[in-house]
């Protein structure tokens, strides 16, 4: 069942960018756009990045390197979705929020896990990191799905 759901996340990018192009087609708000567009590009970025941690030797180095990267850069998407926001002088979605408690989310259990290994030495929430982490990731893809099915809908209702 663990391989099924890393195997099931590693794809659902792919998803997500055919919900971008149809945002765009059926122009969706910017909010959600920009949001789902910072989601997948952060994605795509991290299986790129992680390529490069797991070429690390020594596992010690790569577990510190693993943990401390993916904190900061949730940590960074969060910010870059809030200064996107305010630059453009546009409120948050349902989905913008959704994604930003998505990030938020990931950031802690990167963090909770990296004390659990790194810190303390304990190896007890290694289970919650397997399944949480895609979990979160899909979760994010089936909002984003009923905020484009959501909105394929009001806007049928607005032209009839």
């Amino acid at each position: 069942m663990g391989s099924f759901i890393t195997d099931f996340v590693s794809n659902v990018w792919i998803a997500t960018i055919f919900m971008i192009v149809a945002g765009i087609f059926i122009r969706a708000d910017k909010s959600s756009l920009i949001s789902l567009t910072v989601w997948t590009f952060a994605q795509l970025l991290m299986v790129r990045i992680a390529v490069d941690i797991n070429a690390v030797e020594d596992i010690e180095t790569k577990r510190h390197l693993w943990y401390t990267t993916w904190i900061v850069f949730d940590a960074i998407s969060i910010w870059l979705l809030l200064l996107i926001h305010q630059k453009l002088g546009i409120a948050r979605s349902k989905l913008s929020t959704f994604i930003a408690i998505s990030f938020f989310s990931l950031l802690i259990i990167q963090a909770a896990r990296y004390i659990d290994r790194m810190v303390l030495e304990t190896n007890l929430l290694g289970g919650l990191y397997k399944y949480c982490v895609p979990a979160i990731e899909v979760s994010v893809s089936l909002m984003a799905l009923f905020w484009l099915y959501t909105t394929i809908r009001t806007k049928e209702r607005v032209t009839q």
